[in-house]
């Protein structure tokens, strides 16, 4: 009988670097594998063939890093022949990065995993998540405060602040909110309350120094108004004074004033526990799509002591062709105009603002299903039912100032009321809130 051969010892456990894995990738970044060899070279034991990847697998273009064959540098061929050189494809996902030196000195192996990779800056914070972390904080820092743990307090305040700078990164920008005011050429202006009717106007003009036909004219509107425009600030409010000593409100305001009023939050509907949806930023048009694209929140608001209704003109324009006896010339072609009804509430809580084509009025006093401006016209009506003791302001229309312009490559052009409806009902909220 044949003698059986004896039994082949199994292969030597062989010890790699700790850090292999970060050798590889150095390795496949920057081109170079000395240091890959360098540090199989100095392992314990002798490292078993390395099996070649199939070539079929190369030729799978939908298998992920297909055609990656990598072929450490210390596995020889066969005695007498040439050490095969290394082959590998760098991964795309690596392609673009920053290719590292060659001479870079070899990191010392850690026993430490990887640090989780940082969350990335461009991930969005919800604002209101950030403002609950704050008041928690807060919160918390009570709690220890009240039990006497003075060290914890003023760990706790360490966080409030951290938290109140995450919350206000999380917060939107203040330009989402920005408005348009109307420009002139003077600064400063005297607003008077609406009068209602010719009987104040002798008064009207002993105190603002006008004459009776100018005063007239003012004290005839329903709604608050600029009487007076001009450069000195003083002047005007000795004027103003003078007013309200004869029992006529008035108060002077400038640009940077009416920008500090709190900006009136569009409402998209009510909810049955009394508070309001809102749009999170000013709709880029008075529709309920527009409405949607701005994302809503809710808020709390109510005691309302100020109303004031109006409708807002928006006036577009188009561009008229030259026709056969123009010689070429092209003009401006005016199309019917829209007009937008609004309701700007002031209360305890954040201003709010009603408008027709974007809040539901399900809900509200005198709703109609089948007419959201009759809706309105309703609840303006109903508005001292509501809220006792609320001042309504007279109705205004608000209408541009100047004609439309068509800018350069465009066919169509749009100017509307809103930023002298912005000027009126924040000039209404400085005269009845004391400035």
């Amino acid at each position: 009988m044949p003698t059986p051969e004896p039994r082949s010892s199994p292969p030597s456990q062989r010890d790699v670097p700790a850090n292999l894995d970060l050798l590889i990738r150095k390795a496949l970044k920057g081109g170079d594998t000395r240091q890959l060899e360098s540090a199989l070279a100095d392992s314990v034991g002798e490292a078993p063939p390395t099996k070649r990847a199939p070539d079929r697998a190369a030729t799978d273009p939908n298998k992920p890093g297909a055609g990656e064959v990598i072929v450490p540098g210390g596995s020889r061929g066969s005695a007498g022949s040439p050490a095969e050189a290394p082959t590998f494809a760098v991964p795309v996902e690596l392609q673009d990065e920053e290719v590292d030196p060659p001479t870079e000195e070899l990191e010392p192996p850690t026993d430490t995993a990887p640090a989780a990779p940082a969350a990335s800056d461009e991930q969005a914070v919800d604002p209101e998540a950030a403002v609950l972390a704050l008041w928690d904080q807060a919160d918390r820092a009570l709690s220890r405060l009240r039990e006497g743990d003075l060290q914890s307090a003023h760990e706790a305040l360490d966080e409030v602040i951290a938290a109140a700078t995450a919350a206000r990164a999380a917060l939107p920008d203040r330009d989402s909110w920005s408005v348009q005011l109307p420009n002139y050429t003077r600064p400063y202006g005297l607003i008077i309350e609406g009068l209602g009717g010719p009987d104040s106007a002798p008064a009207l003009a002993d105190a603002l120094h006008l004459d009776l036909a100018t005063a007239r004219l003012n004290a005839v509107s329903h709604w608050s108004r600029t009487a007076l425009r001009d450069d000195d600030r003083e002047s005007l409010e000795r004027l103003a004074a003078r007013a309200n000593a004869g029992g006529i409100r008035a108060v002077v305001a400038d640009r940077e004033t009416l920008l500090k009023v709190p900006t009136a939050l569009w409402v998209v509907g009510r909810m049955s526990d009394g508070r309001w949806y809102v749009c999170r930023q000013t709709p880029e048009r008075a529709d309920a799509d527009a409405a949607r694209a701005a994302g809503q929140l809710s808020v709390s608001s109510d005691d309302f002591t100020l109303a004031v209704p109006g409708d807002i003109v928006i006036r577009r324009y188009k561009e008229r062709g030259g026709g056969r006896w123009s010689r070429g010339d092209a003009s401006l072609s005016e199309m019917p105009e829209r007009r937008v009804s609004v309701l700007d509430l002031y209360g305890s809580g954040p201003p709010l603002r009603l408008v027709v084509g974007v809040t539901d009025f399900e809900g509200l006093p005198g709703h109609e299903p089948s007419s959201a401006t009759r809706s309105l016209k309703n609840l303006v009506d109903r508005l001292a039912e509501v809220w006792p003791g609320i001042r309504v302001e007279g109705r205004r229309v608000c209408a541009p100032f100047k004609a439309g312009r068509l800018a350069e490559g465009e066919q169509r052009a749009e100017v509307s009321g809103w930023p002298l409806w912005e000027e009126h009902s924040r000039s209404c909220w400085l005269l009845y809130s004391g400035g």
